[in-house]
């Protein structure tokens, strides 16, 4: 029997916290959640059904990531236990007029949103290329980006720098799907509209709308785990609202 490996990112709260129950307690995985919030991550894995493996990490730290190979490492020694992929779901919104971005805005953003999941990819493509994955030697990557960073798409006040790095980080997903293509990499991005999150409510507000966590973390989970094999190198809208 299969056991799928995988991991996700800023699971200590909302939709990857929900992604990352999912996976294991619907799914199957063995999830490795990942975050800088201890507490919240033990607490997640202690309420979650199936298994799950704590290992707090700040990915734009080259030792944490490193560290997460390892931990990775041994959840695959296990037998029958094999690296499936990444929900790179961690991100930072700085919400602020574009006239007000410093520096030091764009480059927190940049960091947490585009070169932590570049760097943490490059790290695990070793594993990525040597795992036999759903055990047909499929694997996935999966970037959660935003509507304002798909093209075309509406655009909010305050949310440059924010939509700028989700765009690039959709823009690396279809990059990854052709460069690890070779080795069974699907890698897709999706751009989620507006949901019932925390951050929502920081960039919006008073705003409320019908998306709850809960529903979008299941849907990331299906598509990562069931849904993806018809999907490569794509970025997908996901929004059944949009704020305005």
């Amino acid at each position: 029997m299969i056991t799928r490996v995988s991991i996700v990112t800023g699971a200590s709260r909302g939709i990857g916290m929900f992604t990352a129950k999912a996976l294991a307690g619907v799914f199957g995985h063995h999830v490795i959640v990942t975050g800088r919030q201890v507490a919240k991550l033990e607490a997640l894995a202690n309420t979650t059904d199936g298994a799950m493996t704590v290992a707090p990490a700040d990915l734009t730290s080259e030792e944490d990531r490193n560290e997460l190979y390892r931990i990775a490492q041994q959840c695959c020694n296990s037998e029958g236990h094999h690296f499936f992929g990444i929900v790179h779901n961690a991100g930072l919104l700085v919400a602020k007029p574009f006239d007000e971005l410093d520096e030091q805005d764009w480059t927190k953003m940049w960091e947490v949103n585009v070169l932590g999941p570049a760097m943490l990819t490059k790290t695990f493509t070793k594993m990525l290329g040597d795992s036999l994955g759903d055990g047909y030697g499929k694997k996935h990557l999966v970037a959660i980006s935003s509507m304002g960073g798909f093209q075309g798409s509406k655009k909010f006040p305050s949310l440059s720098a924010y939509s700028a790095t989700k765009a690039a980080i959709a823009s690396l997903a279809e990059c990854w799907a052709e460069e690890l293509g070779s080795v069974g990499v699907h890698s897709n991005a999706l751009c989620l509209g507006a949901v019932q999150t925390d951050m929502l409510g920081e960039a919006f507000p008073g705003l409320t709308v019908d998306i709850q966590p809960e529903q979008m973390g299941h849907w990331i989970a299906n598509f990562f785990s069931e849904q993806y094999t018809f999907f490569n190198g794509k970025v997908l809208p996901v929004a059944g609202h949009d704020p305005g």
